[in-house]
């Protein structure tokens, strides 16, 4: 079997980061944010799995690497509650440390926000130095994290603001436009 092949016959680790702290809290944030990690899941194929890890005022991981039609993705997703303070830097350096070593799958960050934070240094160079894996961010809110835009400007990041109420229409025109999480395998 050839090399391509092999990488071809590779499953995709989506690792989804997601922001629960309490700010999520704030006008429907965390809600919409449940629904459009549905609809971008949809869009996954069956060589995809998902992960969920979360972050506040600490870093868990929820799920690892399960088949999106497990019922317990579902639950996890359904039972997200916004608390504590927005460590992001935590969350970024545990996906960017525990995932990217693992040879046996090809991997896609999302990191599902409000952007309410500010990235510390070492978490830049984290994405900086890993861009061989994709990084796509969805932010909810209204607020704009300037750091994040620049950074996503530089890196040429995956980088959408969502509308509350063009949650399925958005993301099916990105898929369309530019399919997420880039590349697959």
């Amino acid at each position: 079997i050839s090399e391509e092949t092999k990488i071809e016959e590779k499953i995709t680790n989506n690792v989804f980061l997601i922001d629960v702290s309490s700010s999520m809290n704030e006008g429907n944030k965390l809600s919409n944010l449940k629904t459009s990690l549905f609809t971008y899941t949809a869009t996954l194929n069956s060589k995809n799995r998902v992960s969920v890890v979360s972050f506040s005022s600490k870093t868990e991981v929820l799920l690892s690497a399960a088949e999106k039609s497990d019922p317990l993705f579902n639950k996890v997703i359904q039972d997200l509650r916004g608390r504590g303070t927005t460590k992001v830097n935590d969350g970024i350096k545990y996906i960017y440390n525990h995932y990217t070593d693992v040879k046996h799958q090809n991997l896609s960050f999302v990191l599902f926000t409000d952007g309410v934070f500010y990235l510390s240094e070492e978490s830049e160079t984290a994405i900086l130095e890993n861009q061989n894996i994709p990084l796509t961010i969805f932010q909810f809110g209204y607020r704009k994290n300037q750091q994040l835009l620049q950074l996503t400007e530089r890196q040429n990041l995956n980088h959408h603001k969502i509308s509350p109420k063009k949650i399925p229409p958005t993301l099916t025109k990105l898929k369309k436009n530019k399919p997420f999480p880039t590349p697959f395998f």
